[in-house]
């Protein structure tokens, strides 16, 4: 008798469920719907535009943890800190100025 397995199911044989099948993945956009609710929870609450409810106190004790978390790394290893933040301040700069540049330039033809 065989039986469909579905595409995230895991197939059984003789030895038991099977190590190299994949567990099921999380769509990219749904994560960043997720993230951008989790920030949108913790901004509320810092800047008190909106009531934050009983049911978002988990949201509001993850952002809390994570935040401490980057506290304490910063104090004991601030190297750690520091140079991805350095990192991303000179990429965003090198991108900021790139397009100022290209803005600059179309501006500058049309005149």
């Amino acid at each position: 008798m065989h039986r469909a397995v579905g595409r995230h199911r895991r197939q059984q044989g003789r030895s038991g469920p099977s190590l190299s099948a994949k567990p099921p993945r999380i769509a990219t956009s749904r994560l960043f719907s997720g993230a951008i609710g989790f920030g949108s929870t913790l901004s509320a609450a810092v800047t008190q535009h909106r009531i934050v409810g009983a049911q978002e106190a988990m949201v509001l004790l993850g952002g809390g943890a994570l935040l401490l978390l980057i506290a304490l790394i910063a104090i004991a290893w601030p190297m750690v800190l520091t140079l991805p933040l350095a990192a991303l301040a000179l990429w965003v700069a090198a991108d900021l100025l790139l397009r100022a540049f290209r803005l600059w330039r179309i501006g500058r033809r049309r005149v």
